[in-house]
């Protein structure tokens, strides 16, 4: 065979692999115009100097990673830079370092949606001790995470924050870490946090600078939104946020089995399933909380925080933790207090249902806070109903005994029912606590359309439907018997055999 008739084979031959190749990845869902492709043996990547622009698509490609680290991405306001995974899906494991680190970059969607085949295109699936999966630092700011699945970590499934330095560039004041949304991830099995976006010291980290004691505050958080993840099985808070000043939203997301670590450690720390910690407001609402060693939300931040349609399933009931000493462990189904409340600012709790809490259902010390509401919610089964039946529902503490809270059609039953038994739900059994025909929570509540625009269900169905609004976090119509609103975890995590704990 000749030279020319060799080449030309060659060149044949080759362009049916790369057809192959297309068709392989079109078949897969991914026809993707990659700008820019990171081959899978890399696991340090500086932009600088790549001469990437603002609206480029950069393909990670699939493949397997001790660890993986990115810095100066840098998109734009108008076109954010897409991360995206190329080829199948880019799983980072180890169990002595960090997982995959996002550093000093802006304006970018970070997304595991690159392979239909996979539900998770990007998985960090094991961290060091002390490690998170996934971090976003460093100055990191305006941008998007979807579909990463997260397990197996040392500390946090994901941590997004820039800890306050003594240089003051990262503290408050000089950055703000704006525009973040983590939407559609699956976090489970982790050492710490589900979630931990945000600096846990609003009013101040005591630490060192120069060889003399300095106070560092921490950078606020602007326009947040967390929504549609789910998290099971965190050793702590299923998703703890900090310092989101304004404009927070927090919804439609599934925690389980939070609080895992149930010690000590966890009581002092974090064993809750969602916290708004210190400097935070905003709205909280449609997400289930199920089965957690804690608290179903802990509240401490600035006020104007509105906690509606959630459902919060027996927190605190599994711990192993005693009431009394030494560990003085009281898991509610809300409470509120004063770390950082803003003098006159309002804490309101609408529309929630609340079963068989271990503590009291929904407690308030908050001395700062004025016309707070506490509307339509329906607590049953409180776990102290034999200490005092009418603050194992409601507690709410203020200097003079008389909270300025305003408390009205709730609805309070200290019944353990059997599941046949319960007039309220259609199956708890099965995890189904959409309401029977015939429920006293039909047409109860009064209107809250006019408070944050609160005009519908956890559903997402309208309110009202029916003469009135329904007490507790879903509207009557019948929903069908078969539906459960809890997630097989069991069955969701039966692969995962490996624990870092």
């Amino acid at each position: 065979m000749n030279l020319l008739k060799s080449n030309k084979l060659s060149l044949f031959i080759l362009s049916i692999l790369l057809l192959i190749f297309n068709l392989s990845l079109k078949l897969n869902g991914q026809n993707i115009n990659c700008d820019y492709i990171i081959d899978s043996a890399l696991l340090y990547v500086d932009a600088n100097g790549l001469n990437i622009e603002p609206g480029d698509t950069i393909c990670l490609e699939c493949g397997h990673k001790p660890y993986f680290q990115l810095k100066n991405f840098q998109g734009d306001s108008l076109n954010y830079l897409t991360i995206i995974n190329y080829g199948g899906q880019v799983e980072i494991q180890n169990d002595s370092f960090y997982g995959f680190v996002v550093n000093n970059s802006k304006f970018f969607k970070l997304t595991g949606s690159g392979d239909e085949t996979f539900e998770y295109g990007i998985k960090i699936s094991g961290t060091g001790e002390g490690a998170s999966g996934l971090s976003l630092d460093n100055l990191s700011s305006d941008f998007e995470v979807e579909k990463i699945e997260v397990c197996h970590t040392g500390f946090a499934g994901i941590m997004s924050k820039t800890d306050p330095r003594c240089d003051r560039t990262s503290n408050r004041g000089y950055f703000t870490q704006r525009n973040t949304v983590f939407h559609d991830n699956y976090i489970h099995h982790t050492g710490g946090e589900g979630f931990y976006i945000g600096h846990s010291f609003y009013n101040g980290w005591p630490t060192v600078c120069d060889s003399f004691a300095d106070t560092l505050f921490p950078h606020d958080v602007v326009n947040l939104r967390v929504y549609n993840n789910i998290v099971d099985s965190t050793n702590y808070d299923g998703i703890q946020i900090d310092c989101a000043v304004e404009d927070c939203e927090v919804y439609d997301n599934t925690i389980t089995n939070y609080g895992q670590a149930d010690n000590a450690y966890g009581l002092y720390y974090g064993m809750t399933g969602i916290v708004v910690g210190g400097g935070s407001t905003g709205k909280y609402y449609n997400n289930l909380i199920s089965d957690g060693k804690g608290s179903g939300f802990f509240v401490f931040g600035l006020g104007d925080v509105y906690i509606f349609n959630n459902l919060i399933i027996k927190p605190g009931r599994s711990s192993s933790l005693t009431s009394g000493p030494p560990d003085h462990h009281h898991p509610y189904g809300i409470f509120c207090d004063d770390r950082t409340t803003v003098p006159g600012k309002s804490f309101n709790f609408i529309n929630n249902t609340i079963v068989s809490p271990r503590d009291i259902g929904i407690r308030i010390w908050s001395l700062e806070s004025s016309d707070n509401r506490i509307y339509n919610n329906f607590i049953l089964d409180p776990g102290v109903k034999n200490w005092n039946i009418p603050r194992a529902f409601i507690d709410v503490i203020a200097p003079d005994g008389i909270a300025d809270t305003i408390s009205a059609n709730n609805h309070l039953d200290s019944t353990a029912y059997s599941s046949n038994e319960n007039p309220y739900f259609i199956n708890t059994d099965s995890g189904n606590y959409h309401l029977k025909p015939g429920s006293v929570l039909i047409d109860a509540a009064i209107a809250v359309d006019t408070i944050q625009n609160i005009d519908f269900d956890l559903d997402d169905f309208p309110r009202p439907i029916g003469n009135s609004f329904d007490i507790g976090v879903y509207e009557y119509p019948l929903i069908p018997d078969t539906l459960s609103i809890i997630p097989d975890t069991a069955v969701r995590c039966q692969n995962d055999n490996v624990s870092f704990f």
